[in-house]
């Protein structure tokens, strides 16, 4: 694994939050939990920002990658867990998206995120978008999950 990215949160990046809350469907969730769920773009924010990626206007795509082309990023603990609808929306991006990338916090403020908030992201790597729908497992819980630690140690 690499050094974990330090972002610093600009006004800019919690302006974004704000605009997509109002956007977002919040599926049952609090207006703080769907805040700390949009944070998790702080990323692919990063990367647009800093003029690292392109940006792309299609919900499928977090951004445009030189490397890896368009980048759906995804912040994990360990599994990636789908629900049902959420694996209806990955389908979708089949013809689109050629690589997921997955992160996790390394370290944040555990509160809504202000300016002038230092965070740590650990980027843990790429899956491509077939091998991880070859990946998905059935989850006893509610829908599917990939092991995406195990699935980027293997592809070493």
């Amino acid at each position: 694994m690499t050094n974990p990215i330090e972002i610093t949160i600009t006004q800019d990046f919690v302006d974004q939050r704000e605009e997509r809350a109002k956007k977002y469907n919040a599926r049952g969730r609090s207006e703080v939990q769907l805040r700390l769920d949009i944070e998790c773009e702080v990323y692919e924010w990063f990367m647009i920002s800093s003029g690292q990626w392109d940006d792309d206007d299609r919900w499928q795509i977090d951004g445009v990658c030189s490397t890896y082309g368009n980048v759906d990023v995804k912040f994990v603990k360990k599994w990636y867990n789908l629900t049902c609808q959420k694996l209806i929306y990955v389908l979708r991006q089949r013809d689109i998206v050629e690589n997921f990338m997955f992160c996790e916090w390394h370290e944040r403020p555990e509160r809504l995120l202000i300016e002038g908030d230092v965070v740590k992201v650990n980027v843990l790597g790429t899956v491509d978008y077939w091998n991880l729908m070859d990946s998905l497992r059935t989850s006893q819980f509610n829908g599917y999950y990939v092991d995406v630690k195990k699935l980027i140690s293997q592809q070493g």
